[in-house]
């Protein structure tokens, strides 16, 4: 080896100039590896949520209408709620539906001979107490005096209604059972109204 020989072989220019090529294409692909597929993917991602917005917004107008449906429902719901409520007592009051029940009896011609007290039963949301009466009078004075008892302030339910036909026109026998409902009570609404 001579003293001013460098020990590496020299590389000709055009070897060097594609070795440069080479390195610098492999730098390319690998950022386009680590930058181009990251961003098309998040692309992707952007492109199927804008498509899923604009969908939510098409439904937009159908959406509005349920919800307007929806409040309109429960505001009529919370207002049957409000009224069965106001028809509840806190006892069972059942001298003032005997009194109710006898006085409407006689003003269609139906008269009220036993009345008797049956069981109560208590739940979680309120108390009902039986009460069964044996009336005496017309067909259409006692679908009277159903009626009129179904229109009272108090909530009251026909249980059950046996007739027995009597033997003149205007004298049939009937037994009739109530539920009277009392001690309403009902869950607490919720803290937050909807919009």
């Amino acid at each position: 080896m001579q003293p001013k020989q460098s020990g590496l072989p020299t590389l000709p220019s055009g070897a060097v100039h594609a070795l440069v090529l080479a390195c610098a294409g492999a730098a390319a692909a690998g950022g386009y590896a680590l930058v181009e597929r990251p961003l098309a993917s998040w692309r992707a991602d952007l492109t199927r949520r804008s498509e899923l917005i604009r969908m939510k917004l098409d439904e937009a107008p159908e959406l509005r209408l349920q919800h307007d449906a929806m409040r309109r429902e429960l505001s009529d719901l919370r207002g049957r709620v409000e009224a069965v409520s106001r028809r509840v007592p806190d006892s069972p009051r059942e001298g003032e539906f005997l009194s109710d029940l006898s006085r409407i009896g006689a003003s269609h011609g139906v008269s009220i001979d036993d009345f008797r007290r049956g069981g109560a039963t208590d739940t979680p949301t309120h108390s009902v107490v039986t009460v069964a009466a044996t009336a005496r009078g017309t067909y259409a004075g006692l679908c009277s005096l159903v009626e009129e008892v179904a229109g009272l302030p108090r909530l009251t339910e026909v249980v059950s209604l046996k007739a027995t036909p009597g033997r003149a026109r205007d004298d049939h026998r009937f037994r009739l059972t109530y539920a009277l409902y009392y001690a309403l009570d009902a869950p607490a609404p919720p803290d937050s109204e909807l919009p």
